[in-house]
C-alpha cells in the first residue's frame, strides 16, 4: 500500500524537480521532495504512516514549502491530525492531507505487475490510470483535519 501511495503522490502532485527520498532508509528525508534551483526545499511528501517527529521538524523549520500527506485510510489520517495536534508544530499552513480511496488503491494492488508502463490522465480533479487494458479512476479527496 505505501509503495502504491508514493506511486499515486508521484503521478498527482508531478514536477520536474521531484525526486524519491529516502523516507524509509534515512530518518530525515519524506517519501518524496523537490528543491529548486538554489537547494531550498519547495515540496515534502508522505505516504501512509508519517514518522511525526521528522515530520514536525521539517514542517516547522520550513517558512515556504507545501507539505502533503496521502493517505489511503481515513482513519490514519484521523489518527495523524491527532498525533500532530499533540506536536503542535509552526507553519501548518503549508500543510494539505489528502485522502486516496482506498478501494482504489486495493484495485491497483490486484491489477499491478512487476513491470507496467502506466497512462495517467488528470482531469477536473479526477485521476485516470490505464495500462494492458486495466483501467481505473479516482477522485483524491482533500481533507481538512486542523
Amino acid at each position: 500500500e505505501h509503495i502504491l501511495l508514493r506511486f499515486l503522490a508521484h503521478t498527482l502532485w508531478h514536477e520536474e524537480a521531484l525526486q524519491a527520498g529516502q523516507g524509509w532508509q534515512d530518518p530525515h528525508e519524506p517519501d518524496l521532495w523537490a528543491h529548486d534551483l538554489t537547494g531550498a526545499l519547495t515540496l515534502w511528501i508522505e505516504c501512509g504512516e508519517v514518522p511525526m517527529r521528522r515530520f514536525a521538524k521539517a514542517l516547522g523549520r520550513s517558512k515556504s514549502a507545501r507539505f502533503v500527506c496521502v493517505f489511503a485510510h481515513q482513519a490514519d489520517a484521523e489518527q495523524f491530525a491527532r498525533a500532530l495536534k499533540a506536536e503542535r508544530p509552526r507553519h501548518t499552513d503549508h500543510l494539505e492531507t489528502w485522502l486516496i480511496p482506498h478501494e482504489f488503491v486495493a484495485w491497483l494492488e490486484s491489477v499491478g505487475k512487476r513491470n507496467m508502463v502506466w497512462t495517467a490522465t488528470i482531469t477536473e480533479g479526477t485521476l485516470f490510470l490505464d495500462s494492458d487494458g486495466n483501467s481505473g479512476e479516482c477522485q483524491p479527496q482533500r481533507l481538512q483535519l486542523l
